[in-house]
């Protein structure tokens, strides 16, 4: 790297290539011209040779990757170096500035040509010196930002976990078992599905055998409905039967009676008695026989009728009990339900009691479960959403702590300018003891003339 020198005139650096320097045309575009403009170009020509070679020494300063360290270091000092003679560019333009305002013109394009450059290499130079900073911090971000990201992708409440604390052994245990939990809790589910999926498919079924026995109930009841009827029908024909038999049977003894009336006629008085008595004996007859027969109809009928309301009793019991475990989720067939002894149904009811408890708890926890998933969702996104505004944050301070560093950048550079101003005076002072207070007449002047020269730029 060249090196300089506190004095006016510097050294050329021993690798400076020669190329034709602007400065003559920028001093000529200024406004002075021939041999002043040459002098003024002179003046400035090491520095431009120094600022040509410096431009390829710090463009081959490329910091990319955290293991540069010695050209880290390479950037600072050479940023340091290019700060310095910035520093003697500015102080050659305060001299050479208090001719006149045309050389000052002049000398001004000149240095702020240079200052530009250097500027810009210091700039390239700084930020290669910071990388490693700029590459930790970024390091460091990226690695809680992916830490947080696959600990809620599990399930997982970064909160409860020091995440920026754990190395990465500890890390790895962690999300071991954040997974080993997601599998527990993912086969838990498909197992409460799997039961939610068979419960409903049991009901499903449920439903279907009890409309198939309604269904069969119906028919049942309309075949019933129709032997009861044929029954009655029947027995109805029968009675008419006995009745018109009896009608035609009395028909019949009533001619028999009028025929032997009629034949007897004559014999009437002599066989009065015996006739009457005849008489009675078949109407005695005829009477017994009806009345067996009309007692034979009302045993027959009363019989039918104790069945049919013993088979109707019987019926509306099962119906009973096979609605009762139907609302129990519990479907039997009624011919098979109407076998069971009241032991064996109370056991039946009992067991499709607490089958549908279970059902019930079942139902219940398979909602308290979905309800649970969903607020953990909404608390790992309330999370995610936490840790960016920390980040933006955590951007704003550095941003803020980088404008504080900047200033006190400057401050420090005006220290040191401040500090070489004094030199001067004090060097001048002792070259020019017959003036009286020089050192301070000596920066009350430089004061002056910054003030005079901040306000034509």
């Amino acid at each position: 790297m060249p090196e300089t020198a506190e004095q006016t005139q510097l050294a050329t650096p021993a690798e400076a290539v020669t190329v034709v320097s602007p400065i003559l045309e920028l001093v000529t575009g200024a406004g002075l011209q021939g041999e002043r403009a040459a002098t003024v170009a002179a003046i400035f020509e090491d520095f431009d040779k120094q600022a040509e070679q410096w431009m390829k020494d710090a463009a081959a300063i490329n910091v990319t990757d955290i293991t540069q360290v010695d050209d880290m270091k390479l950037a600072r000092e050479s940023r340091l170096k290019l700060k310095h003679i910035r520093g003697l560019v500015e102080k050659k333009r305060v001299d050479l500035k208090a001719d006149i305002n045309t050389r000052g013109n002049a000398i001004q394009a000149a240095a702020n040509h240079l200052r530009d450059i250097f500027k810009d290499m210091e700039s390239h130079l700084q930020e290669s010196e910071d990388f490693e900073k700029r590459y930790l911090a970024d390091l460091r971000e990226k690695q809680m930002i992916a830490r947080t990201e696959e600990v809620v992708n599990l399930g997982g409440n970064p909160q409860m976990l020091n995440l920026a604390a754990m190395n990465d052994e500890q890390f790895a245990e962690c999300i071991q078992g954040l997974k080993d939990q997601a599998a527990a809790k993912a086969q838990r589910e498909a197992d409460e599905k799997a039961a939610a999926d068979k419960a409903a498919a049991d009901r499903k079924e449920a439903a279907r055998i009890a409309e198939e026995a309604r269904l069969k109930k119906e028919a049942d009841d309309l075949e019933e409905r129709k032997r009861i009827a044929d029954e009655n029908a029947r027995l109805k024909a029968e009675a008419d039967k006995a009745e018109a038999d009896k009608l035609a049977l009395e028909a019949k003894q009533k001619a028999e009676a009028d025929e032997r009336d009629r034949v007897a006629a004559k014999e009437k008085a002599d066989r009065a008695a015996a006739e009457q008595e005849a008489a009675d004996e078949r109407t005695a007859k005829a009477k017994a026989e009806q009345d067996k027969r009309d007692a034979k109809a009302k045993e027959e009928r009363e019989t039918r009728e104790a069945i049919e309301a013993a088979e109707r009793k019987q019926h509306e019991l099962v119906a009973g009990r096979q609605e009762a475990l139907a609302d129990l989720g519990k479907v039997v067939g009624f011919t098979q339900l109407s076998k069971l002894s009241d032991d064996d149904y109370a056991t039946l009811l009992n067991s499709a009691t607490v089958e549908h408890a279970a059902q019930v708890k079942a139902e219940a926890d398979e909602k308290a479960a979905r309800q649970k998933l969903a607020d953990d969702a909404a608390e790992a996104e309330a999370t995610l959403q936490r840790l960016k505004a920390e980040k933006e944050e955590r951007d704003r301070i550095a941003a803020a702590k980088e404008r504080e560093r900047l200033t006190a950048q400057i401050d420090d550079a005006a220290k040191v300018d401040a500090d070489a101003i004094e030199a001067h005076a004090i060097a001048w002072a002792k070259q020019n003891p017959e003036v009286e207070d020089g050192e301070v007449k000596y920066i009350a002047a430089v004061i002056t003339y910054l003030e005079t020269a901040a306000q034509i730029a």
